[in-house]
């Protein structure tokens, strides 16, 4: 079973550090291909308005080392959302 959880952090920690660059690593390992231009363009808007939501709040982890909580929180939405997405690789 996949966790948006622990697919949001391997995203944050393997993914680069370029939020384009971070999408894209998502998307290619959900569904095993690179994102067309108009996905990643929808991508990069879902991706920024989630981040601009998530640093509206001001939660940090007790571990120095882990990523900010709202960062945190806005890629598991994303990974959420391309597990939604019909393309997305599932392994039943």
């Amino acid at each position: 079973m996949l966790d948006e959880g622990r697919l949001a952090q391997g995203l944050l920690t393997q993914g680069g550090r370029a939020e384009d660059e971070r999408t894209t690593f998502a998307f290619r390992q959900l569904t095993g291909r690179r994102p067309t231009r108009p996905e990643l363009s929808t991508l990069r808007r879902l991706e920024a308005d989630l981040l601009a939501m998530s640093t509206r709040q001001s939660v940090r982890s007790d571990d120095p080392n882990a990523p900010a909580v709202p960062e945190l929180a806005a890629y598991s939405l994303l990974c959420s959302t391309l597990l939604s997405y019909d393309a997305a690789v599932t392994i039943r």
